[in-house]
């Protein structure tokens, strides 16, 4: 999918925990820092954005996965 920029950020609660170009690989971030905490907040910020007719995703960019692992 083209698009129309090339950087993510990924906060974490607040804080970030990746600032850089969208991967084309898997991009793991560890969250070691967040276990005490009750409630994680994960956001997705980027510039990147494509959009197609009749394509109601407002991140406009396609995600395969998002996996939370313990």
């Amino acid at each position: 999918m083209p698009l129309s920029g090339d950087a993510l950020r990924v906060t974490v609660n607040g804080d970030t925990v990746y600032r850089g170009t969208i991967p084309s690989d898997p991009l793991t971030i560890a969250l070691d820092a967040f276990a005490a905490q009750d409630k994680l907040t994960i956001e997705l910020q980027t510039d990147a954005v494509t959009r197609y007719p009749n394509d109601p995703r407002e991140f406009g960019v396609a995600i395969k996965q998002l996996r939370l692992g313990k």
